[in-house]
């Protein structure tokens, strides 16, 4: 009790100060605050940049995983595709054509937004 006693006459002591002279106030007051703003800065710097570095430690454990696996020496973009995509090239193909012949017989309401390169020569 002691202890919290001298405390409190402690911090009591420069209130009078505060009341009677405004710019011993301002001045504890703008103390205060930046020392508030200090203290949050770094709070979120720390919190944060942490949390941001063992994010990156991580991607970088990862990078480093798929480096050494023997089975990504190829990328999958580089490796031929078996599954259908020559089937969705001639869908897009026959929607083309679609579009062409729809153009090319004057009908409206198509829009040659939807046209391929390599269909522009079979308009007649």
């Amino acid at each position: 009790m002691l202890i919290q006693f001298m405390y409190a006459l402690i911090t009591m002591m420069p209130c009078p100060i505060w009341l009677w002279y405004r710019h011993a106030s301002s001045a504890f007051l703008m103390t205060v605050f930046c020392w508030s703003i200090y203290n949050g800065a770094t709070y979120y710097i720390d919190v944060f940049g942490k949390r941001f570095q063992n994010e990156l430690e991580a991607m970088k454990r990862e990078a480093t995983k798929w480096q050494n696996s023997p089975d990504m020496m190829t990328s999958p973009l580089m490796t031929p595709s078996t599954d259908g995509a020559d089937e969705l090239g001639k869908t897009f193909d026959a929607v083309a054509d679609t579009e062409v012949s729809t153009l090319s017989r004057g009908s409206s309401g198509s829009s040659l937004g939807y046209l391929r390169g390599g269909s522009l020569d079979k308009i007649s």
